[in-house]
């Protein structure tokens, strides 16, 4: 999140925090189709991790919304990014907060200038084309994102999704749904490491720039990132990549054709079922209710983790589902590559 501080959710362990609130009314909108809501800015907050500090920022504290509350209780702001080194790594699932001073750049590490507009972050990249050629293209750093690169079909004619991209939801920001196209582009280059053969995500067209954020072609995800072991030197404008134990990896997709997502009681519900794919095969259909998935009860969290096993061909999964009638079933669906 490029503001400061830290956002909240109401309704989280926020409320049992006795903020300072300024009078001032804010609202909070991001990616997708929904409007901006009402918030509340607390000043004078500290943050703490790790036995540091910084004081002096703000909490910015918004209505639940099922689709992110559920899911954890907040967002890091730029605030630890702008005053520490910060080490992802993702072998150890670990973040490292380090002072400036003494550091010294990780060994044999990629080093990558970010440019900033504001406090957004990008990064040059280059896109294949599959024919030896590449294309330099510009790219909002975007840890929170999942997927590994979402492309922005408006802004360069070499940037296109693919013929046989399939029509989707690609993805949900704050503000709901996003919908696009999704399909493999032959690869890109960050920083002289080539990853190939990538899902990429292509916005619709009024989905490209939320909010009028300057996107330029795109945004770079923790699809792509979390490939490496990551340091960000924010203040130094660069950042430093390790391929880590996920490197080589082959880039999926979502192979189930069903799209489970939180309705506004915070109940998983089929939101999309697409026509011919495994699910819709299987018999699942839109409002079906998720009770479990392979026998584990299923809720936002879990579901989480248990999205990894629906990018692996060839599974069977079982699905327990309450139809609209009440009644519940299982339903066996059989994976397969749709991307």
């Amino acid at each position: 999140m490029p503001s400061p501080g830290i956002l909240l959710y109401r309704g989280t362990p926020a409320d049992s925090i006795a903020f300072d609130y300024s009078p001032l009314p804010i609202r909070v909108g991001g990616a997708g189709g929904g409007g901006a809501m009402d918030a509340k800015l607390a000043i004078n907050v500290s943050l703490k991790a790790a036995g540091l500090e910084v004081g002096n920022t703000i909490a910015i504290v918004m209505p639940p919304t099922p689709q992110m509350s559920k899911l954890h209780d907040g967002i890091v702001g730029a605030t630890f990014f702008a005053n520490f080194i910060v080490t992802i790594d993702h072998d150890k699932s670990e973040l490292v907060l380090e002072k400036r001073e003494g550091f010294e750049a990780p060994m044999g590490a990629s080093e990558v200038p970010l440019e900033f507009n504001g406090r957004m972050a990008y990064v040059k990249a280059g896109l294949l084309d599959g024919h030896g050629g590449v294309t330099p293209i510009s790219l909002v750093l975007d840890l929170g994102a999942m997927h590994a690169v979402s492309l922005n079909s408006k802004s360069n004619a070499a940037v296109q999704a693919p013929a046989s991209a399939l029509a989707t939801t690609i993805g949900r920001g704050m503000a709901g749904p996003i919908p696009g196209r999704v399909g493999r582009i032959a690869g890109l280059e960050v920083g002289g490491l080539r990853l190939t053969n990538l899902v990429s995500t292509f916005p619709d067209s009024a989905f490209q720039n939320p909010r009028g954020m300057d996107s330029r072609n795109g945004n770079l995800g923790s699809g792509f990132m979390g490939r490496f072991n990551v340091t960000l030197d924010m203040p130094g404008k660069r950042m430093f990549m390790v391929p880590n134990r996920r490197f080589t990896e082959p880039f999926e997709w979502d192979m189930t054709g069903v799209r489970f997502d939180l309705d506004p009681l915070g109940t998983l519900a089929a939101t999309e079922v697409l026509p011919g794919s495994p699910g819709a095969l299987a018999g699942i259909a839109p409002g079906d209710l998720l009770v479990a998935v392979d026998g584990a009860p299923a809720d936002a969290r879990s579901l989480q983790k248990q999205r990894a096993s629906f990018r692996q061909p060839g599974r069977v999964i079982v699905f327990r589902l309450r139809g609209k009638d009440g009644v519940e079933r299982d339903v066996r669906v059989t994976t397969k590559r749709l991307v």
